[in-house]
């Protein structure tokens, strides 16, 4: 992206104690340079960068880190290091950036040498930050997203039960794939089947039970209107 100044890179080391020894570093810098845009020609201007060197899937002490949301999406890591400087020793600066275009989502993350350093950053909460009002939360740590070993066994559950109610079906149907319609072929058509018949029984009840007041009513107004007979003297 033309408002990018820096990127990320990956390098694969042969043993894990390498890998380790380059974590560790405290302190790297770069210098390098950066194209300008002048008023009439473009020029090259040298500037010093500083390297954030992590593990491939980084891990973040949340005890120690603050989340920074409503960040300018062209933020770089050290105005945001600079912005937190003085709450403590700053050890990781991490800002969240679209894959694609390499920019920032407009949050990131602080982590500090000490956990006290967390209280004196959240007192930056709400404060400005390059025309934004930044919001500063400690860092909490997601809950991991479902997968792996667990995730392929329901996977290979649900597929040999939906394989055996299909071969229940074309076994009911007689093998042509289409399942008899009264017969009910899994536990749900089953459940619905009784429902269904449980209010036929209630539907034929009550109007057994109309019938029955009716020619009850009628049998009662047809002795008032009959005359009773006067006794022969």
């Amino acid at each position: 992206h033309e408002r990018r100044k820096t990127m990320n890179a990956y390098v694969v080391f042969s043993n894990k104690q390498s890998m380790e020894e380059a974590v560790n570093t405290k302190s790297l810098t770069i210098n390098a340079k950066v194209a300008t845009n002048g008023a009439e020609e473009k020029t090259e201007e040298e500037q010093e960068f500083r390297l954030r060197i992590d593990r491939a899937t980084p891990t973040i002490s949340h005890d120690k880190s603050i989340f920074v949301g409503n960040l300018p999406y062209d933020t770089e890591d050290d105005a945001l290091r600079d912005h937190f400087s003085s709450c403590g020793d700053i050890t990781n600066v991490r800002i969240v950036r679209d894959r694609r275009l390499n920019i920032g989502k407009g949050f990131g993350y602080v982590t500090f040498a000490k956990k006290t350093s967390v209280g004196t950053a959240r007192l930056l909460h709400d404060t400005d930050f390059r025309g934004r009002k930044i919001r500063v939360f400690p860092s909490q740590e997601r809950p991991k997203k479902r997968g792996g070993t667990d995730d392929q066994a329901k996977a290979t559950e649900n597929r040999e039960a939906f394989e055996r109610r299909n071969k229940r079906k074309r076994k009911l149907s007689g093998g042509n794939g289409v399942s008899d319609p009264s017969k009910p072929s899994f536990a749900g058509e089953m459940a619905s089947a009784k429902d269904t018949r449980r209010k036929a029984q209630r539907k034929g009840k009550k109007q057994k039970h109309q019938m029955r007041k009716k020619a009850y009513l009628k049998k009662q107004r047809t002795k008032k209107k009959t005359p009773k007979k006067q006794p022969s003297t």
